[in-house]
């Protein structure tokens, strides 16, 4: 997991900000049920934590994605 550049925590940190379970469950049902979400979440949270830690002021793409983050 260290192998990860800061880019590419970018990338993943914007797919999961957007994230709508709504949009895949009719596809995959487990990636929206309450344990997946719960996932989803987590590693958001843990993203936006490595993401603040290292430029704060640098946002991404979905920084302010329905007021995901100020």
């Amino acid at each position: 997991m260290d192998n990860l550049t800061e880019q590419e925590l970018r990338a993943v940190f914007d797919v999961l900000n957007v994230y709508d379970p709504n949009d895949i469950k009719q596809v995959y049902p487990e990636m929206g049920d309450d344990k997946f979400m719960q996932d989803v979440y987590s590693a958001w949270g843990k993203i936006l934590k490595l993401l603040r830690q290292d430029k704060p002021s640098d946002p991404t793409i979905s920084w302010n994605y329905l007021g995901g983050v100020d």
